[in-house]
């Protein structure tokens, strides 16, 4: 997350789901920990979005939070090439 509004949304929802997020600035994350529901993790950037999806998948899976059959849904957003945010909605079923 760049900026936390969506995350801030999903934790008014109430959500029986957990929320884990991955955000780049300390300062963001500070504020998030506010928030009921989210498990707040600050990373630094990587090149592409797609390795920080892999990494973050590959952890959660790791530490047996998801697992084969479970529905992930990542909600993300970066600034592309040209300066323009990009947002990303995506689920994906764990195998």
């Amino acid at each position: 997350s760049l900026s936390g509004s969506i995350l801030r949304s999903l934790s008014s929802a109430r959500l029986e789901v957990p929320v884990y997020a991955v955000v780049g600035s300390e300062r963001v994350s500070r504020q998030l920990q506010l928030h009921r529901g989210l498990s707040i993790e600050t990373l630094p950037r990587k090149d592409q979005l797609s390795e920080l999806i892999d990494f973050m998948l590959d952890r959660l899976t790791s530490e047996k939070i998801i697992s084969t059959g479970d529905r992930v849904v990542v909600i993300a957003s970066e600034i592309d090439a040209r300066n323009r945010l990009v947002h990303l909605t995506k689920v994906y079923v764990m195998d």
